[in-house]
């Protein structure tokens, strides 16, 4: 509602909790330990291939857990397994994820994804998990989209929002009742695309509450100091001149806390970067009431190239990591 995820009983979630890459049952025990650290919200990224085995009942589990313990849950898809040619687990309906045949107007291929995971989004087992769990699930509708173009450019993002509106679309048609979660353009790194198309985008849901349709965004704010490119480059469109500087706080603070819809921020701290970049990002999302979602948050061998151990210090234990955060209504 509004610019805030609200949950069933009205009150507003200001999600914060880590994104994890789920091939396994094994990691309910990742659930619980991020549970325990005060997380209440994660990103499940479901691995389809075969190589791991999953079952629908296996990714029931997974999500049972997380909900046990009132957690918010980003649901994406995810395949990796090229050795054995992308091939998703029989249980979750079999095929090669690259060759399955993708709904009327779109393409499956390695070079166009999306009308992959789309395909894999029409079974019915997934739809029925995202059913039953559906006060707890919001779905990622887009995964991280980089177009055919070069993915800075004003055409990409038109290609990007134009995908964007076909996904929402999609997921209505299947009876997805679910919020959606459409990922920022340029593996959603692209903030002014967002201010730029974010309610032409809503506008086609047709599921709402209110007023207000149920599709939110997500924007990874990579955006350090030591890669001057998100700052300088995406900094002077979002202040609309030829030169200018938005850094990673102000970005948060001046355009994306202050849309009239959700936008869900992905903060890491990638290679060149120092604590400093993800502690300000963290500290202003948490002063702005943002939602967050951590990429590397087991230990310091996982993205924290220069500062790990400060890094998972920091995210799980100070009040405005995972120890601020506060759980869904039971």
């Amino acid at each position: 509602m509004g610019n805030k995820i609200v949950d069933i009983k009205g009150n507003a979630v200001v999600a914060r909790g880590p994104e994890d890459v789920v091939a396994s049952t094994g990691q309910t025990a990742d659930i619980q330990q991020a549970a325990a650290m005060g997380a209440n919200a994660m990103r499940m990224l479901f691995t389809l291939d075969s190589a791991n085995g999953m079952t629908p009942a296996g990714f029931d589990s997974l999500l049972a857990a997380a909900v046990s313990h009132h957690m918010l849950v980003w649901v994406s898809l995810y395949t990796w397994d090229s050795t054995n040619n992308h091939v998703i687990a029989s249980a979750l309906g079999g095929g090669n994820f690259y060759s399955l045949t993708a709904p009327a107007g779109l393409t499956c291929s390695s070079s166009a994804p999306a009308g992959c995971y789309l395909t894999v989004w029409s079974r019915q087992w997934l739809k029925d998990l995202m059913n039953k769990y559906a006060s707890n699930v919001i779905v990622d509708a887009m995964q991280e989209f980089i177009g055919p173009s070069d993915a800075s450019s004003e055409s990409a993002r038109v290609t990007w929002a134009t995908a964007a509106k076909a996904n929402v679309q999609f997921f209505r048609s299947q009876g997805i009742t679910n919020p959606l979660e459409i990922m920022a353009n340029f593996q959603g790194r692209d903030l002014y695309g967002i201010v730029e198309y974010g309610n032409s985008i809503r506008a086609v849901d047709t599921v709402k509450v209110g007023s207000d349709p149920q599709t939110m965004f997500g924007w990874q704010a990579y955006w350090g100091t030591s890669d001057g490119y998100y700052p300088a480059y995406q900094g002077a469109l979002l202040l609309n001149q030829s030169g200018g500087v938005v850094t990673g706080p102000q970005a948060i603070h001046q355009f994306a806390s202050a849309q009239a819809f959700p936008i869900e921020i992905g903060i890491d701290n990638y290679g060149g970067d120092t604590n400093l970049d993800y502690k300000d990002e963290i500290d202003q999302a948490a002063t702005d009431n943002m939602s967050w979602l951590w990429w590397s948050w087991k230990n310091g061998s996982v993205e924290c190239p220069v500062s790990g151990s400060t890094c998972q210090s920091y995210v799980t234990t100070s009040q405005n990591g995972f120890k601020g955060a506060k759980p869904l209504s039971n």
